[in-house]
């Protein structure tokens, strides 16, 4: 009995909850760092293994179907004169949905439009959030697409990318076409090209620039279509991002659970330890 007294007697301290809002904030820093990292890798992913033109195939925009209407605006593109959008099938002589070209067409294709000599696409891809890859010489790029032109005439479309530095310098640049009409065996159409190459230490941004030149009549009869362009790195030593930010999101909900419920993990501890104590 007296045991039992001094045991009812025997007095115990309040539980004393240390600070952990230091450790739960470092792992929800821990969290946020491992979510941004996760989010700017899927960021520079993108950048690999896709078409970076915008709007190569000229299917954005309600093509013309006399091919002389001057469609405006021409969606990824800065237009210049009166090129225009064509749809295949247009009557006077435009290339058709069974002429020399791309397999796998859509409606429409780019012309050099009605009444000018000269006229231009232009767009520009940034690439600065791959500098590390570019700078490290471990990318690779792929330029094809569609080029062609009218019958026995020579107008013709010439596609030029620029790479350009931090302070819009040319560092290099890369061509297809032109394709003339003896590359066209003198028939109505367009025929593939492709170059490659790698891209330049220090380059930040990629300008494309199509040139579509009149040689004869009153039309500029140079004709594009399915124009591509596509980065590839080669490096070995770069993990796959695409494959990293599902994790690194799964990853930070984790780590941010913890940060909250660390507390309420440890008090349900101790509390049984007093109870059992």
């Amino acid at each position: 009995m007296i045991e039992i007294l001094m045991s009812l007697g025997k007095t115990r301290g309040p539980l004393v909850r240390p600070n952990s809002n230091a450790g739960q904030w470092k792992t929800v820093c821990g969290s946020l760092g491992i979510l941004l990292w996760a989010l700017s890798s899927s960021a520079s992913a993108s950048l690999f293994g896709s078409n970076l033109i915008v709007n190569g195939n000229a299917e954005s925009d309600t093509g013309s179907a006399s091919g002389y209407d001057v469609i405006r605006p021409i969606t990824g593109w800065a237009a210049t004169s009166n090129v225009t959008v064509v749809k295949y099938d247009a009557p006077g002589g435009f290339p058709t949905s069974i002429d020399p070209g791309p397999s796998e067409r859509g409606f429409n294709f780019f012309a050099g439009g009605p009444g000018n000599s000269f006229s231009t696409l232009q767009q520009a891809i940034d690439i600065s959030s791959i500098a590390s890859q570019v700078d490290g010489g471990d990318v690779r790029y792929v330029l094809d697409g569609f080029l062609g032109g009218y019958f026995n005439q020579d107008d013709n479309v010439k596609v030029t990318v620029s790479f350009l530095d931090s302070s819009s310098g040319t560092l290099a640049t890369g061509q297809l076409g032109p394709v003339l009409a003896s590359d066209r065996s003198n028939a109505t159409g367009l025929v593939y090209r492709r170059t490659d190459g790698l891209v330049p230490v220090g380059t930040r941004t990629i300008d494309v620039l199509l040139e579509f030149t009149r040689s004869a009549g009153v039309y500029n009869d140079g004709y594009a279509d399915n124009l591509s362009f596509v980065l590839n790195n080669n490096s070995s030593a770069i993990p796959e991002p695409a494959s990293a930010w599902p994790f690194g999101i799964l990853l930070f909900c984790w780590l941010f659970y913890r940060g909250r419920n660390g507390f309420c993990w440890w008090s349900c501890k101790h509390r049984n330890q007093a109870v059992r104590a």
